[in-house]
């Protein structure tokens, strides 16, 4: 029961220093704006596909059979979606970013993107904590390479998976700061009028 709530907190917590990783020139541009929150047109438009995107998944990977269940998993999803994009369109509204390209990446691409990263991190933790605690009651020790070929490629794929968390971490923080480019300071919204 203790190794089991280890596991989760350790997965928590991975899931929360990526989240940081990723977020973090966000969270440091938001500090002392005070705009408020304008939507554009194309925000909608961005939502609706977001929403487009739920139903479809949802409708071809849940069953039918049981009602309840698949509504409960669309209105999971689509209270997210509309929690994510109120979220997004919030904090572009703040900083002042207006520009079509930089709210899409945000809104579309960025902020799904770093959930995503964040829920396989949290997975790929997990998965691994529980495969390396299999491996010490089954092998015993650090004898982790000297093993059968099968545990030799399961630690292998995981140091792979855990690369590959790390590039996607430092791919969508490039695009933070891409999208964050184009804040409005003072300066330069007093120059834009």
């Amino acid at each position: 029961m203790f190794t089991a709530i280890l596991v989760l907190a350790l997965a928590a917590f991975v899931a929360a220093v990526v989240g940081h990783a990723i977020l973090r020139p966000l969270d440091r541009a938001i500090v002392g704006s005070k705009r408020p929150t304008q939507f554009m047109l194309t925000d909608f438009i961005w939502l609706l596909i977001q929403l487009q995107i739920a139903l479809g998944v949802v409708v071809a990977n849940v069953e039918h059979d049981p009602q309840w269940v698949f509504m409960l998993i669309l209105g999971f999803l689509v209270f997210a979606v509309i929690a994510m994009w109120c979220g997004g369109v919030h904090v572009l509204s703040r900083l002042g970013i207006r520009g079509f390209w930089r709210r899409a990446a945000l809104i579309m691409f960025l902020l799904p993107a770093a959930l995503v990263v964040m829920m396989g991190a949290s997975a790929l933790c997990m998965s691994a904590a529980v495969t390396l605690l299999m491996l010490f009651r089954r092998v015993g020790g650090m004898r982790l390479f000297l093993g059968p070929p099968e545990i030799t490629i399961g630690v292998l794929f995981f140091l792979a998976a855990g690369a590959l968390t790390v590039l996607a971490c430092w791919l969508l923080r490039l695009a933070m700061c891409w999208i964050l480019a184009e804040k409005r300071t003072p300066d330069r919204q007093a120059a834009a009028l």
